[in-house]
């Protein structure tokens, strides 16, 4: 575990809350009792001390294959079916945690650079 609170554990309660439930359950499909349990949580990176790890990851492993049927459902083209305008829950989501070493800014440096033919590095044209 990092200073920051983050680990392993919290980043599949993470993808499980913040991504696979959220955008596929809430936003695509409009599901009420989702849309409902958002506000309900608190901080999906942080899995609270007395959750015993398989709990998250069965959630996880459920979550995961929900969204299957929900993009087999849909069209392309089809309209979201919620979104959250000015939600607090939005924000969280897209800040992550906080002063976390796998979220520096020396490895997004590193990883817009390229090796020219010359040997020396150069500004990468895809940002």
């Amino acid at each position: 575990m990092l200073p920051s609170g983050w680990s392993c554990l919290g980043l599949a309660q993470h993808l499980d809350l913040d991504v696979e439930r959220f955008w596929f359950r809430a936003v695509i499909t409009g599901d009420p009792s989702v849309i409902e349990a958002l506000d309900d949580i608190d901080d999906a990176w942080q899995v609270a001390p007395d959750v015993p790890h398989t709990e998250v990851l069965d959630r996880y492993r459920t979550e995961v294959n929900l969204p299957n049927a929900a993009v087999a459902a849909t069209a392309v083209d089809t309209s979201l079916a919620w979104w959250p305008f000015g939600s607090s829950r939005v924000r969280a989501a897209r800040r992550g945690p906080k002063a976390d070493p796998a979220r520096s800014t020396a490895h997004v440096r590193a990883a817009s650079t390229t090796s020219s033919p010359t040997g020396r590095a150069s500004r990468s044209r895809c940002r």
